[in-house]
């Protein structure tokens, strides 16, 4: 995927001089703690000259067992596609449950989803210019649950 994918704006795809929403948009609500599952994939983001560029760094078919709870401030250890292991902070989460059936394809920056599935966020910032931006390192998980204290 080329790496302007990564730098539109969350709620809205500019198009000329129209805009149009999505059929789901990236609001969600944020939480302090998840419940993971095996259905994941990571995103790393770097900073080159002037711009910032996200990569694959972990699909859904590599091999990787996330924690089964996620919380705000853990540090989560993946192994990532080239072999390296990951050390990833988590700064902000993200709990969003599709309201409908998404007929587009799925991006880095948002995956497709059918009514009622769920879609879990995890940031490296908890800066929502940045996360907003598509510059910030994630890592998305299907099928995850919002955990209540």
């Amino acid at each position: 995927m080329s790496s302007w994918t990564y730098r539109l704006v969350p709620l809205m795809y500019v198009i000329g001089w129209v805009c149009m929403l999505p059929a789901t948009s990236a609001a969600g609500v944020w939480v302090e703690s998840v419940v993971t599952s095996e259905n994941w994939v990571a995103y790393a983001c770097q900073e080159h000259l002037l711009s910032r560029v996200c990569d694959l760094d972990k699909d859904y078919p590599d091999p990787g067992v996330l924690p089964a709870v996620v919380s705000v401030g853990d540090v989560v250890h993946y192994r990532n596609s080239r072999g390296r292991t990951v050390a990833f902070t988590v700064r902000a989460i993200n709990y969003f449950v599709f309201d409908r059936d998404s007929k587009e394809p799925g991006s880095s920056k948002w995956p497709s989803g059918k009514k009622g599935e769920t879609l879990c966020s995890l940031f490296d910032t908890a800066s929502k210019e940045t996360i907003g931006r598509g510059y910030a390192s994630r890592i998305l998980i299907k099928e995850c649950q919002e955990r209540r204290k």
